[in-house]
């Protein structure tokens, strides 16, 4: 909570002009995947965790609804959006430093197997993720009783009728 009310009064300072374009480039850059995840953060806050508890009208992110709720938490949407920038800033400096620290790489970033059930992704993606359906792995030698990761996976046909631009707007952003 110290650390939140920190990068609110933070965020509440006047950014230069040379900062408000270099945030305004970024959240362009970012699209749709920024807003939504910004959105969602917002409806945390408003409505609570786990996201399944949310009122009917703010499960879509697509509906008239949210939007309304959206222009209603503009200032959260925003905020959220601007912790992402940070985060990025912060990602591209550790990057920067390890690779001039002789790293030929520099810092690799995971890609998750999937995403929780009931986060933003899930949230954001439930159009093209299989919400009633969960992945894990196979009985093996360490585990006899198999796995199961609660992840919803992505639903082909959806990907396929999207010409697959939910995975490669994530791949985007991983990579």
């Amino acid at each position: 909570e110290a650390k939140k009310n920190a990068l609110e009064t933070v965020f509440a300072q006047p950014r230069s002009a040379a900062r408000q374009r270099q945030f305004e480039a970024f959240c362009v850059r970012e699209g749709q995947g920024l807003v939504d995840y910004a959105t969602w953060c917002a409806l945390a806050e408003r409505y609570g965790l786990p996201a399944a508890g949310w009122p009917s009208h703010a499960r879509d992110p697509r509906s008239q609804s949210v939007a309304q709720i959206r222009e209603e938490l503009a200032d959260r949407v925003e905020f959220h959006m601007w912790l992402q920038w940070c985060l990025d800033e912060q990602l591209a400096a550790a990057q920067r430093t390890a690779k001039d620290a002789g790293m030929p790489l520099g810092i690799m970033h995971d890609l998750a197997v999937g995403v929780h059930p009931d986060g933003a992704d899930t949230w954001a993606l439930s159009d093209v993720l299989a919400t009633d359906v969960t992945v894990g792995a196979p009985p093996d030698a360490f585990n006899q009783q198999g796995q199961d990761w609660s992840q919803p996976p992505w639903r082909p046909d959806r990907l396929a009728d999207l010409g697959y631009a939910p995975y490669r707007d994530m791949l985007r952003t991983i990579l």
